[in-house]
Formats: structure tokens, sequence, C-alpha cells
């Protein structure tokens, strides 16, 4: 991958992880107000599918003081949150995949390209997995 690219993925990180930092020091009286106009019914239905950053792996978001912990801190019920089940070994398939990609290598690749769509092929399997447990 192109080395700015990459830079700007990290940055991109960097500022969601600072965003979530922020929102998770946020006052009580903002978590009561956000929570008051949530309808019930609806809270009962949304999930959260987590997608760790490149090179991280699920574990790095559910310990103490991380996203999932927070997250069910602010109201979530545990059982809306999943976490993606990667771990660093898997990001690998990004190098290996995109070994003979020549897009992957000039930083052309899309999303789609065998580089990383291993990864999308996860998300799109959880998705179903939320589908099929909303459908019983």
């Amino acid at each position: 991958m192109h080395p700015i690219k990459l830079a700007k993925i990290f940055l991109l990180q960097a500022t969601i992880t600072l965003v979530l930092a922020s929102f998770h020091q946020s006052a009580p009286h903002q978590h009561i107000e956000l929570h008051a106009v949530r309808h019930k019914s609806l809270e009962e239905k949304n999930r959260i599918l987590i997608c760790p950053g490149f090179g991280y792996a699920a574990a790095g978001y559910i310990s103490h003081n991380d996203l999932v912990p927070s997250l069910v801190q602010q109201g979530w019920d545990r059982a809306q949150i999943q976490v993606l089940n990667v771990n660093k070994r898997d990001w690998l398939n990004v190098f290996l995949r995109g070994m003979t990609d020549i897009n992957f290598w000039k930083g052309n690749a899309s999303p789609t390209r065998p580089a990383f769509r291993w990864y999308l092929d996860l998300i799109a399997l959880e998705m179903r997995k939320f589908r099929a447990e909303d459908e019983d």
C-alpha cells in the first residue's frame, strides 16, 4: 500500500479513537439526554458491529477501558455489541492476497479486490447472522 494512503488510514483510526475517547468521557447529563430520546423498541433491535482497524484484533476492543465496555457503560446491552472476529495474524491476508494484484502494489486497489475482500466477506457474514437472529 502506498505510504501516504497508509498514513491517512492511521490518521483516520487515530481520529476515531480520539472521538470515542472524548465521547466516553462526556458529562453524565449528556448520557441521560441521549437515552431519553431513544425509543425502547428500536433500542432492542439496534446492533453494533465493531470492525477492527488494520493490524488490530478483536481482543483489543473488549478489555477494560476499551470500546465495548465503554458502550456498555453508555447504556448499550452487551448482547447488542459484536466485534468482528479478526486476529492480528489474519491481516497477513492483505499482503498474501494482494501479492499478485498490480493495483495493490500501485496503491490503487479497491476494497473489493482480493487483498481486502476477505475482510468484507467477514463483515457480510456477521451481517447475515444479525439478519437471521432478527428473523427468529
